[in-house]
């Protein structure tokens, strides 16, 4: 976690792409995006857009075909400590108790101590102490991202990416997990990447709004998050003439 100064995580002209059926499709063309400690930025955008690829790409688990993505100035390195990511599913071990999932996401970092102790003192952050010795095969599917979450928290990362990770829960668990996500960026100092189709998901936990445009591979527009209720929804009208201009309010309302 941050105790002092402001981390920085960015992307300088950042390209990506892929062969499908012998054709090159460019993902990402020249993105240029940073986000600081204490901060929750959002990306939206259709299925297809390139939201995941940058979400990886950032986390360190894709290399760019060219440009660069620094943490603090240093090349990003898949599988740092001080990143923590969590996806559409938990990707939990059946085989291990809710405590041991936890800890397996601090099994290579000698920093970070490894007991069960540890691991309660991040559940209860979760509200999931009380089921610390459970199998996990037994939680809901709320509880089990919590999980998740929490093994992203052992880590004690600067920065959380998470890629839709409450998309498939309840309105209620998926309010509650945002929130929890939202107070680590204000309490914690820690800076939040959240993919999301969701545009009230994003008012609602988004300082910033990226609107990734599909086939171009870089951002239509970006606005910064009003506080008032009224502004908001006057920035959710904007934000939807915006996905209409590139054609997709069908797929994010």
């Amino acid at each position: 976690m941050v105790t002092n100064g402001v981390g920085l995580l960015e992307a300088r002209q950042v390209w990506k792409s892929y062969v499908h059926r012998r054709r090159r499709l460019h993902v990402l063309r020249g993105i240029d995006f940073a986000i600081r400690t204490a901060e929750v930025a959002c990306v939206i955008g259709p299925s297809g857009a390139g939201k995941s690829t940058l979400l990886r790409v950032m986390a360190g688990l894709e290399r760019p075909d060219a440009g660069e993505v620094l943490l603090d100035g240093v090349p990003v390195v898949a599988g740092s400590p001080r990143l923590g990511v969590m996806f559409q599913s938990p990707l939990l071990l059946p085989w291990l108790r809710v405590w041991e999932n936890v800890m397996f996401g601090a099994r290579f970092l000698p920093s970070v101590e490894t007991s069960r102790e540890q691991a309660l003192v991040v559940l209860e952050r979760v509200r999931l102490h009380d089921l610390a010795d459970q199998p996990v095969t037994q939680l809901s599917g709320g509880q089990a991202q919590r999980v998740a979450l929490a093994r992203a928290l052992i880590r004690r990362p600067t920065f959380l990416l998470l890629d839709e990770p409450f998309n498939n829960l309840d309105m209620p668990t998926r309010r509650e997990l945002g929130a929890a996500v939202r107070e680590l960026a204000l309490n914690d100092g820690v800076g939040v990447l959240l993919v999301t189709h969701d545009i009230d998901e994003a008012l609602a936990l988004g300082d910033r709004i990226l609107v990734l445009a599909p086939e171009v591979g870089t951002f239509a527009r970006e606005f910064a998050v009003p506080a008032s209720a009224p502004a908001r929804a006057r920035l959710r009208d904007e934000i939807l003439a915006t996905l209409e201009a590139l054609g997709t309010t069908a797929i994010l309302t």
